[in-house]
């Protein structure tokens, strides 16, 4: 799941609208973020199962960033720094560090819900956890569609100071993003290689959610709609 990820993070602007949507999908990505880092770094793994060209998905060994107990420490960690960081916005910085809690949280939900039985509780000898619905792939494509499709219409709804274009922008570049992410799983046949993935889980999350963080800065003479 990756644009799924991304609908819960706008969707989440609705709970805190002072948080710049790129700091709500940045910690809506941060698990795979953490992923591509730790398999560059030669402690996780991305495994190229022999009949991905059927299976449409990866397997992997993740547990610094995708077990139950690392997701919940990384989310605590997140909100605590949250937490420290605006220590200037009283008003809200509670509850701006819970939301980022709770886009981490929610990360893991959404691959709970997705992936096969390949999510530890702790370590790599520990109950694996996932309903799978990747086995089902339409299913599970459908879901990722309407989980953005959701999160923009939340976000669109809530952007009173952005302008027209910008969230005409942020419209189009979900789209663009829906369609390369659908058409990727559902029929490439062939992975790259492990360090090509990792790279691109880092680099597309930075750049993604740079460029939604400029789309949802508050632009100065905007009228609220």
């Amino acid at each position: 799941m990756f644009v799924g990820h991304l609908g819960v993070g706008l969707a989440l602007k609705t709970v805190e609208p002072k948080i710049n949507v790129g700091i709500l999908l940045f910690a809506s990505l941060f698990l795979d973020l953490l992923l591509g880092l730790f398999v560059l770094a030669g402690l996780e793994q991305i495994l190229v199962p022999v009949n991905y060209s059927q299976l449409h998905y990866l397997h992997f060994s993740f547990p610094y960033s995708h077990s139950l107990i690392a997701a919940l420490l990384w989310s605590f960690a997140a909100s605590c720094l949250a937490y420290v960081m605006l220590a200037g916005y009283q008003q809200f910085r509670l509850k701006a560090a819970m939301v980022i809690s709770a886009a981490i949280l929610l990360h893991w939900l959404c691959d709970w819900l997705e992936h096969p039985s390949q999510l530890p509780v702790a370590g790599e000898s520990s109950r694996m956890l996932g309903l799978g619905l990747w086995n089902h792939m339409e299913t599970a494509l459908a879901l990722e569609v309407l989980l953005v499709a959701a999160g923009t219409i939340l976000y669109l709804r809530g952007a009173k100071k952005i302008g027209s274009k910008a969230r005409l922008s942020m419209l189009l570049l979900m789209l663009l993003l829906v369609v390369v992410a659908v058409a990727g799983q559902a029929t490439v046949t062939q992975a790259p290689q492990q360090v090509v993935l990792a790279t691109s889980l880092v680099v597309q999350s930075i750049v993604i959610c740079g460029l939604c963080a400029w789309i949802d800065r508050a632009r100065e003479g905007i009228a609220s709609e």
